[in-house]
């Protein structure tokens, strides 16, 4: 394999696992919300899901910065 496109899975992985953890986390809210809202829960469970998706979308713009500029 190029190195290049090593660089590219290698970078790619991370943030692809940290989008289906946003849909699995976001899955579970759904399913759970009203439980979670009897033991007051909801609100830190979104505000998680809220954190990982600010993380997935920074990582996301960032590989594709680099994938234009040429870095990978």
């Amino acid at each position: 394999m190029k190195e290049g496109k090593f660089l590219r899975v290698i970078n790619i992985v991370p943030i692809v696992m940290t989008w289906l953890m946003f849909i699995g986390i976001l899955i579970f809210i759904i399913l759970n919300a009203g439980d979670l809202q009897q033991l007051n829960m909801l609100t830190i469970w979104v505000i998680g899901l809220i954190g990982v998706f600010f993380v997935a979308l920074f990582g996301t713009y960032k590989i594709w910065q680099w994938i234009r500029q040429g870095k990978l």
